[in-house]
Formats: structure tokens, C-alpha cells, sequence
């Protein structure tokens, strides 16, 4: 079974109220239901949205980690999943403009029995 709704109260006990941007973001609409207000999945058409909130929650809370407290176990299974690392600075160091190889001013030097 799949959950599309869920109901508030429930959501305001578990995550709190202040978390409800995340829902509301990755698709989730507030609507009046029959046990009373509940937060409804706008469907398949908001995959994507539902997919880059759970990423940017779960990289949140990755940079809540201590890095210091963590066992090589751990690190393993982030690096395996592609998760961020907490205490890891992430470096830009693609190349912005590809300089072309000049050629090369030099004689090659030559071999021992060419001499």
C-alpha cells in the first residue's frame, strides 16, 4: 500500500509543524479529509519534486552529523549511497576553459646508440 495522505495531526506529533515547507514542497497539499485535515500527495506528476526535497533533506541532516563520532561503517555506507560527508568541504575543481597542449619547442633528445 502507498501512502498519498496523510493526516495532519498526525504529521504535527511526529515531524512538527515547522517541517511542513518540506511537504508542502515536494508536492503535498493541505485538504479537508473525513478524520479531519490531511496532506495529499499531488501524485506521480510530482516525482521529481518529492525526489530533490528528499535529497535536500537528507544532505540537511548529513551536515548535522558529528564527524567525530562516526565509525568507518558509517562513512562507508554514505560514500556507497552518495550521500554528503559532514566535515568535508566540496571543491569545485572541474576546469572552466580547457587550455589546448601547445606543441612542444624542444628537440626530443636523443637515444644512446643514436649518438
Amino acid at each position: 500500500v502507498k501512502l498519498h495522505a496523510m493526516r495532519r495531526e498526525v504529521l504535527e506529533r511526529t515531524v512538527g509543524e515547522s517541517l511542513f515547507f518540506t511537504f508542502e514542497e515536494a508536492g503535498f497539499q493541505e485538504r479537508k479529509g473525513e478524520t479531519g485535515a490531511v496532506l495529499q500527495w499531488a501524485g506521480p506528476d510530482g516525482a521529481e519534486r518529492l525526489k530533490a526535497v528528499l535529497h535536500e533533506v537528507q544532505r540537511a541532516a548529513d551536515l548535522c552529523l558529528d564527524p567525530s563520532t562516526m565509525s568507518f561503517e558509517q562513512v562507508s555506507q554514505m560514500v556507497a549511497k552518495g550521500r554528503f560527508l559532514p566535515g568535508i568541504l566540496e571543491v569545485n575543481d572541474k576546469v572552466e576553459e580547457p587550455v589546448a597542449a601547445k606543441e612542444s619547442q624542444l628537440e626530443r633528445p636523443k637515444k644512446p646508440w643514436e649518438k
